[in-house]
């Protein structure tokens, strides 16, 4: 199946679970978590490459 068809057929069948406005509250959330616990610390951040650099990445630029 050509990339584009492919696309095309996983829109179709996708749903919306949260908005951007929810996952940016969650990423604010995680952020002041983090820092609230690790205060200043420098951290050292690991990430699952498997769905896991936004998850990493956003709250990381918060901190």
């Amino acid at each position: 199946m050509p990339a584009q068809a492919e696309i095309a057929a996983v829109e179709s069948r996708a749903s919306c679970i949260h908005d951007a406005a929810a996952v940016e509250d969650a990423l604010n959330r995680m952020a002041g978590a983090i820092t609230a616990k690790l205060g200043q610390s420098d951290p050292v951040l690991l990430c699952v490459m498997h769905g896991g650099l936004i998850a990493t990445s956003e709250p990381a630029l918060r901190l």
